[in-house]
């Protein structure tokens, strides 16, 4: 009879034994398979945020150069009465006909990177209205669009054939510009509309 349980009881312990390694071996194989592809996925998502990020960053940093450019030009007496998108690629200028003044893009550039060395590294547009610069669309790298305010442009948008992978960097300011027109950022400093959008840079 002990003889008899103790077989038994050997028997579930090494059954035990046998199926928890089973088991463990088969829950590693899916979880590491699973783990490893969301793994990537999320390494992917990651550096196309902290791309999107730092764009972000360089649209913010042009946003305050422009109105810090802005507001000293006013306190000279250099009104720049405009509404619209002013473009800018590698830190040429191209305002003089925009604010119908003949060394507006000068004064615009010779200001802004005053306060930002680094807008010469960069293309996009930003946008005027009642004397305050209201929105930017910026890249830095020519590859990743972030915006003035943020919030523009998201991973989803380059990732699984997301509406600006694939797509060159004019297009995608293009784009990004579009949505400033279709979902306005709105406060007391003025707003974006669909008026003098730029078609290219």
């Amino acid at each position: 009879m002990k003889k008899g349980l103790s077989l038994i009881l050997a028997a579930c312990l090494l059954g035990s034994s046998v199926c928890g390694c089973g088991d463990d071996g088969g829950t590693d194989s899916k979880s590491t398979g699973g783990t490893g592809t969301e793994a990537v996925q999320q390494d992917e998502s990651y550096k196309v945020k902290s791309k999107i990020s730092t764009a972000n960053s360089a649209a913010s940093a042009t946003q305050k150069a422009v109105e810090s450019t802005l507001t000293e030009l006013d306190e000279k007496g250099v009104k720049l009465e405009y509404r619209g998108w002013i473009k800018f690629r590698k830190g040429a200028i191209s305002a003089d006909t925009e604010l119908r003044k003949d060394n507006a893009s000068e004064l615009l550039h010779t200001g802004i990177t005053n306060y930002l060395d680094k807008f010469d590294d960069l293309d996009g547009a930003f946008y005027i209205d009642r004397g305050s610069c209201v929105a930017v669309v910026a890249t830095m790298d020519g590859e990743f669009v972030g915006s003035y305010p943020s919030g523009y442009t998201r991973a989803t948008d380059y990732l699984g054939g997301g509406e600006l992978g694939g797509c060159d960097i004019s297009e995608q300011l293009g784009k990004v510009v579009q949505r400033f027109v279709d979902d306005p950022p709105t406060g007391s400093w003025g707003t974006v509309d669909g008026n003098d959008q730029p078609t290219s840079w």
